[in-house]
């Protein structure tokens, strides 16, 4: 009897250190194309994008023309976007991570409100340099 019990406690205990990573991930934001509504060119693009990034604590590095990559520390977390441009558009998109449970295509939910606040930013950056 006694030993039922413990094997029970073992396996529960097992299912809820496996369900504490699921209840926190959703599926991979990528930002895909988002259209650039202001006339500016590709290099006023970049420096508003890394702005954007530099504030939300991003360390961001262009590594070809038209194209940064982005990395978040975040406490023992670590996500690394890439953000291709161009005068008319950018994407976001999901290049890695560690300790963000990402698996089949789900991430831990707070890349993606990373990913989002650097999307708001980004067109916060935009809007000041048209005016």
């Amino acid at each position: 009897m006694r030993t039922s019990r413990i094997i029970l406690c073992l396996a529960l205990l097992v299912m809820v250190a496996g369900c504490k990573s699921s209840f926190n991930t959703a599926p991979v934001l990528d930002i895909n194309e988002h259209n650039i509504i202001q006339d500016i060119s590709a290099a006023n693009v970049e420096k508003c994008i890394k702005n954007a990034g530099d504030r939300l604590g991003w360390q961001m590095v262009t590594v070809s023309p038209g194209v940064i990559e982005a990395t978040l520390y975040n406490r023992q977390h670590t996500a690394v976007v890439t953000i291709p441009f161009s005068r008319t558009k950018y994407s976001i998109l999901y290049k890695s991570s560690i300790n963000l449970y990402a698996e089949g295509g789900t991430i831990h939910k707070s890349y993606n409100r990373w990913v989002r606040n650097l999307e708001k930013e980004i067109g916060i950056e935009l809007s000041r340099v048209s005016r």
